[in-house]
C-alpha cells in the first residue's frame, strides 16, 4: 500500500446528480492525519515550486474527457521533474463502466475531496508523486500548499542535509490493551523491547523499540521491508514495504493485538452440530446496557458445517460466550440469544483468557426456536391497500429485514418469522401522490393474526429507508 493510500480514509457517498451513469459524482470526505515536513519530503518523488498556467482537456477513454491542471515548474527543490507537468487526480480516474456509458464530449466529474484543487494563475509548493505510467499527482494528504503559505516548508527544505545524505526511518509500535478507565474500549500503549528487522536487497539490520515503543535509524535510499518480531501471544503483523528517499523521513507504525482465543462447538440437545450460527463474546466486566466502543472486544464468527468456531485476537480478560449475541437472526435454523453454558445471561459462566491463551474444547448446547407466522392488513384511511411492501425486522436488532411480503388485493399479508422475539413490521407503497408508510411493533411467541398497519404520507424524503 502506498503512502497516499495509508494516509487517507475515505467515506464515499454516491450522489445521483444527473441523468447519465457516466456523470455520477463521488462525494468523499478525505481525512488526513498530520504529516510532518520531513515525512512529506520522504514520501515525495519530487518537490518543486510551480505556477498553474492552464487547464487542459484530455480524452480519458471512449467518449469521456476530463480537464487537468498544467503547471510550469519555476524551481526544483528535490528530485527531478520536467519543466511542464500535468497533474493527475490523486483518487484515480473513471472505471470502465463510466467510460463505456459516456456520451460524445461528456466530461468526467467523479473527482474526490482528496484531490488537490489547483487554481490557474496561482503559485504552489508541490510535493509530487510519480505514477507507474510516469505521470505526476499530489493530494490533500501530501503537504502541497500555496506558495504564500509555504515559508516554513521552504526553510525546512533549505536546511536539509547535503545531497546523498541518508533518510530517517522513524517507527513506533503500540500494544492494544483494555482501557483501565473505560473497560468498554481499547487504548494503545507503548510496546518496548520489540525487535524489528529492516531488510533490503543488500543489507539487513535489527533494532529494538525503546521504553516509548519507538525506534529510529538512518537508511540509505532504496526499498526496504520492515518486519517486527512479534512477541509470543500476539498477532503476527504484516511487514511494511517502504521506500527510503534521501534526506526525508519514513514513518512506520505497528499495532500489536493479543492473540487470545476461544475454540469450541455449538450443538443441539441431541448432539448434532449447528452450522452457520453466529457466535461471539462480550467482556464480562462491561455492564449489559453498555455497548463496547471497540469491535475488537466483541468479535463474532460463524460455526462451520461441524458446528466448530474459533474467536481470536482477544485481549486478556474474562468473556461471556454467546450464540446469536447480536439480536438479529442469521440463516435458519434460528436460535435465541443464549449465553454459555445455560442460556441465561444471569447464569453465564465467564471464560478467563490470559495473554495469548487459547481456551479449547468448549461445547455449547442450544435449542432452536420454532417458526411461526404474522398476518394482517395494510390500510390507508381505513381502505385496504394492495401492492404494499411489508417487511419485518427484529426490534432489538440491526434493522435487517428477516422476512418480507406484498399485500394482496384486500390489503392482507402473511410473514414467516421465528417465535420468541419482538418485531417491527413496516409497510410502504408508492402512489400518485408520493410514498406512504407505516409501522407497528409486536411481540411474537405464537402465530399472530389481525395486525393492522395504517399508512401515512412519508415525511421529508422521497423514498422510505428499507432494511438491509
Amino acid at each position: 500500500m502506498d503512502t497516499f493510500a495509508r494516509r487517507r480514509v475515505r467515506a464515499v457517498l454516491v450522489l445521483l446528480l444527473s441523468l447519465s451513469p457516466a456523470t455520477l459524482q463521488r462525494a468523499e470526505a478525505c481525512f488526513c492525519p498530520p504529516i510532518s515536513r520531513c515525512d512529506a519530503v520522504g514520501a515525495a518523488d519530487a518537490v518543486f515550486v510551480a505556477t498553474v498556467t492552464e487547464r487542459v482537456r484530455e480524452n480519458v477513454g471512449g467518449n469521456l474527457q476530463w480537464t487537468l491542471p498544467r503547471l510550469t515548474v519555476t524551481k526544483t527543490l528535490l528530485g527531478t521533474v520536467p519543466a511542464s507537468v500535468t497533474m493527475m487526480p490523486a483518487g484515480g480516474g473513471p472505471d470502465a463502466e463510466e467510460i463505456a456509458a459516456a456520451r460524445p464530449g461528456e466530461m468526467w466529474s467523479g473527482r474526490t475531496s482528496c484531490d488537490y484543487v489547483f487554481v490557474v494563475g496561482r503559485e504552489y509548493l508541490v510535493y509530487a508523486r510519480r505514477l507507474t505510467d510516469g505521470r505526476w499527482t499530489t493530494s490533500e494528504c501530501d503537504g502541497t500548499k500555496q506558495l504564500s503559505e509555504a515559508r516554513a516548508d521552504l526553510d525546512f527544505i533549505a536546511g536539509l542535509p547535503a545531497v546523498n545524505s541518508p533518510a530517517r526511518l522513524i517507527g513506533r509500535i503500540e500494544r492494544s490493551v483494555r482501557d483501565p478507565k473505560n473497560r468498554a474500549s481499547l487504548i494503545g500503549v507503548p510496546a518496548p523491547n520489540v525487535k524489528v528487522s529492516i531488510n533490503s536487497a543488500s543489507s539487513s539490520v535489527t533494532v529494538a523499540t525503546d521504553a516509548d515503543g519507538k525506534f529510529e535509524l538512518p537508511l540509505a535510499p532504496g526499498a526496504y521491508i520492515v518486519a517486527p518480531r512479534v512477541p509470543k501471544g500476539a498477532r503476527r503483523l504484516v511487514p511494511e514495504r517502504i521506500i527510503a528517499r534521501e534526506r526525508g523521513c519514513v514513518p512506520v507504525h505497528f499495532s500489536l493485538m493479543s492473540n487470545g482465543a476461544i475454540e469450541g462447538r455449538v450443538i443441539r440437545q441431541d448432539g448434532s452440530p449447528v452450522r452457520r450460527v453466529r457466535v461471539g463474546v462480550i467482556p464480562a466486566d462491561v455492564p449489559e446496557n453498555v455497548r463496547p466502543v471497540s469491535g475488537n472486544l466483541t468479535p463474532t464468527t460463524f460455526t462451520d458445517d461441524l458446528g466448530r468456531f474459533t474467536i481470536e485476537l482477544l485481549p486478556p480478560g474474562q468473556y461471556l460466550l454467546a450464540v446469536n449475541p447480536r439480536p438479529h437472526y442469521d440463516p435458519s435454523p434460528v436460535f435465541a440469544t443464549a449465553f454459555y453454558p445455560t442460556g441465561a445471561r444471569q447464569q453465564a459462566q465467564a471464560i478467563d483468557v490470559r495473554e495469548g491463551e487459547r481456551k479449547e474444547h468448549i461445547t455449547f448446547r442450544v435449542t432452536s426456536l420454532p417458526e411461526t407466522t404474522v398476518s394482517g392488513r395494510v390500510v390507508f384511511n381505513d381502505r385496504p391497500i394492495s401492492g404494499a411492501t411489508v417487511s419485518v425486522a427484529v426490534a432489538e436488532g440491526d434493522g435487517r429485514s428477516v422476512s418480507s411480503a406484498t399485500s394482496g388485493r384486500d390489503g392482507t399479508f402473511r410473514l414467516r418469522v421465528i417465535a420468541g422475539a419482538n418485531y417491527v413490521i413496516r409497510a410502504f407503497v408508492r402512489t400518485d401522490t408520493g410514498y406512504q408508510e407505516g409501522h407497528t411493533r409486536i411481540p411474537v411467541t405464537k402465530p399472530v393474526d389481525g395486525v393492522r398497519i395504517a399508512l401515512q404520507p412519508a415525511v421529508k424524503r422521497d423514498r422510505p429507508r428499507q432494511e438491509r
